[in-house]
């Protein structure tokens, strides 16, 4: 009795699961699809097509069953396949799912998720105080993506970096009046391939804190004026600067003893003039303490003294300021 073609072939399974890495060469055989057909007629041979799930001809299936590789593969653009594949043996057909997982090859180099960055900060802050994070993509997953981030500039010693991370934290206190400006480059490298890295600069400018008390522009101040000096009279002009901004620089002066009141101070510039009239007779000298104090927060003060030395009635008058 010879054999008829009476019965349609099968597959070994209705569903199929392969993987194969993005890198395989066009050629690359992923697995063997398996077909049973009752009939042992060899010119009744299957024959294999791919008829969906595949639209860029990704791969192929040879005669006995090889699904292979037909060209170059992407993860990155796509990571899975489901194929539709059908087997005939002319009379018959058959079908079955192949569903095939796309392995991550490392391939993609890390891409910054921007190239500058601006940041302010207080130069109050403590070494350790987290300033920002740099951050990066990598097409690639798991280990492939895994990054290594590092500083160079030329305040590279003020600042860190956690090099798995790209945070970015002081790790010096920060003096604005001495830098107010710090400009970081943050390398990100393919932790397996350091020839793929990009690159962010980071802007660092730092915010003033009240942290500079008023200097005076001597270490004292004097002055001589005549006994018949006039009320209101112009005496002396005392001076401090305070290297902060703003608020924190904005200063007033006063007197902590303005000898009874026989001098008064202009709060804002510092201009001392004669309040009292004076009697050399009963006091010859007088030795005033001047305070400047900051605005800032907290506020923060300098005291110096002003020495005023009364002189014998003449006309006219010598007003004299000099550092004693």
């Amino acid at each position: 009795i010879l054999d008829a073609n009476d019965n349609p072939p099968e597959f070994s399974q209705l569903t199929y699961s392969a993987a194969v890495n993005e890198g395989a060469l066009p050629g690359t055989i992923i697995f063997q699809l398996k077909i049973l057909d009752a009939d042992t007629d060899k010119d009744n041979t299957a024959v294999f097509a791919i008829t969906g799930g595949d639209t860029q001809g990704r791969f192929q299936i040879k005669q006995n069953g090889e699904l292979y590789v037909a060209r170059t593969l992407d993860r990155e653009a796509t990571a899975h396949y489901r194929l539709d594949v059908t087997a005939s043996d002319g009379l018959f057909v058959t079908k079955c799912r192949v569903s095939i997982e796309i392995l991550d090859d490392n391939d993609s180099p890390p891409v910054c998720g921007q190239y500058h960055y601006r940041v302010q900060v207080s130069e109050a802050i403590t070494p350790g105080t987290e300033i920002i994070t740099v951050s990066a993509d990598d097409a690639d997953e798991g280990q492939n993506a895994e990054q290594v981030y590092s500083l160079s500039g030329e305040s590279t010693g003020m600042f860190s970096i956690d090099e798995s991370s790209g945070q970015v934290t002081s790790a010096l206190f920060l003096d604005r009046e001495d830098e107010p400006n710090h400009i970081l480059v943050v390398r990100v490298e393919d932790a397996d391939n350091p020839a793929w890295f990009c690159e962010s600069k980071v802007h660092i400018e730092l915010l003033d804190a009240n942290d500079n008390k008023p200097d005076w522009d001597t270490n004292g101040f004097s002055t001589s004026v005549r006994e018949d000096a006039k009320v209101g009279q112009i005496l002396a002009k005392v001076h401090a600067a305070d290297l902060d901004l703003g608020d924190n620089r904005r200063i007033t002066y006063t007197f902590l003893d303005s000898a009874n009141g026989h001098f008064e101070m202009n709060p804002r510039n510092g201009i001392v003039s004669l309040a009292k009239g004076l009697d050399r007779e009963r006091v010859d000298l007088y030795n005033l303490t001047v305070r400047a104090m900051d605005a800032g927060r907290p506020r923060l003060t300098a005291l110096t003294q002003l020495m005023v030395r009364v002189l014998g009635k003449q006309n006219g008058m010598v007003v004299n300021t000099v550092l004693f």
